[in-house]
C-alpha cells in the first residue's frame, strides 16, 4: 500500500473548523494572504525532505466542496496506486474537457491572464504557446489539487520559486499584482489564478497520471446522466482528435462538440445556439 500525507491548510479560526480529521494541518495563518496555498505548499517544500516512497498532497480547506471527494477518499484511493507518481482532483474537473487546456480556462474567467503567464515563461526560457497548446486529463488540473511523489513536487518547487522571484523582483512581474475578478469579487491579483496552473506545465514533462473517478457537481445532477457523460466523451474525443491533426475539419467537429454541450447545459435548442454562436462568436477556443 502506498504511503500518502495529505496536508489541508487553513487560514484562520474558520477555516481550521474545516480541515478533515484525516487530514495534516498546515498552518497559514501568517503567510501572506495574497498567494492563498502557493506560499504554505512552497514553505512546506524548503523546510521538509521529501521522501522517495511516500506521495505527498497540499489543498486547501474547499477541497472537498469544490471536488465532491472528501480526503478519506483521496487518502484511500491514493493508497491503492503503486505506480502512480501523480493523482490529480482538478476543481470543476469537466471544464478540462471542454478548453483546449486550463490556461484558456483561466483566460475565459480572468483577461489578460495568458499574456501574463507567458511572460513569465519567456523571461526563464520555457516558451510554450499557452493559447494553442491541447493538454489531455493526464495534463490538466487546478487549484493545486494533486497528489504527488518526491520528483513531481521537486519540479513544482523549481518552476514556483522562479515564478515566485519572477513576480517579486521583475518589472514584468508587477503586471501579475493587477487585479482581477473571482465569483463576482474583484480585488484577486492574477498570480493567484497563475500560480495554480502552474502544475499543468510540469506535467508536461511526462508523470505517471492517474486521474481518479470525480463524482458529478451538484450543479449537474439534475442532468441526464448518460447525456452528460457522452457530451464529456464526445468533447475530449474531439480534442484530442484537434491537438493530433490540427485540421480544420478536426477544429469544426471539437467546436461543435462545444457548442452542443453549451446547449445541453443551458436547455437552449441546439441548432438556434450554433447559429447565434456562427453569428455572434470570435472567441478563439
Amino acid at each position: 500500500m502506498q504511503k500518502v500525507e495529505l496536508h489541508q491548510i487553513f487560514y484562520d479560526a474558520e477555516s481550521a473548523a474545516l480541515l478533515a480529521p484525516e487530514a495534516r494541518p498546515l498552518d497559514n495563518t501568517d503567510g501572506p494572504p495574497d498567494w492563498f496555498e502557493f506560499w504554505p505548499i512552497l514553505c512546506y517544500l524548503r523546510q521538509n525532505d521529501l521522501r522517495d516512497d511516500t506521495l505527498y498532497g497540499f489543498v486547501s480547506p474547499q477541497f472537498v466542496r469544490k471536488t465532491g471527494v472528501t480526503v478519506r477518499e483521496a487518502i484511500s484511493f491514493a493508497q491503492q496506486q503503486e505506480d502512480a507518481q501523480v493523482l490529480l482532483y482538478s476543481s470543476q474537473w469537466m471544464m478540462r474537457h471542454f478548453f483546449l487546456n486550463p490556461w484558456l480556462q483561466g483566460e475565459y474567467h480572468h483577461p489578460g491572464l495568458i499574456e501574463r503567464a507567458s511572460e513569465f515563461f519567456d523571461a526563464i526560457g520555457q516558451s510554450v504557446d499557452l493559447s494553442h497548446y491541447v493538454s489531455d486529463n493526464s495534463t490538466s488540473v487546478t487549484s493545486n489539487y494533486m497528489i504527488a511523489d518526491r520528483s513531481f513536487w521537486l519540479s513544482w518547487r523549481e518552476l514556483a520559486e522562479e515564478y515566485f522571484d519572477f513576480v517579486q523582483n521583475s518589472s514584468a512581474g508587477k503586471r501579475h499584482e493587477d487585479a482581477t475578478s473571482y465569483l463576482d469579487k474583484s480585488g484577486y491579483p492574477f498570480k493567484v489564478f497563475i500560480q495554480e496552473r502552474l502544475a499543468c506545465h510540469v506535467l508536461r514533462q511526462g508523470f505517471r497520471t492517474v486521474v481518479p473517478p470525480m463524482p458529478v457537481l451538484p450543479g449537474y445532477r439534475s442532468l441526464d446522466q448518460g447525456d452528460l457523460s457522452r457530451h464529456l466523451a464526445r468533447l475530449e474525443e474531439t480534442k484530442l482528435a484537434y491537438g493530433a491533426s490540427r485540421s480544420s475539419i478536426d477544429s469544426i467537429r471539437y467546436r461543435v462538440a462545444r457548442i452542443a454541450f453549451s446547449s445541453f447545459l443551458s436547455s437552449e435548442p441546439l441548432l438556434k445556439r450554433v447559429l447565434r454562436r456562427m453569428i455572434s462568436s470570435k472567441r478563439s477556443f
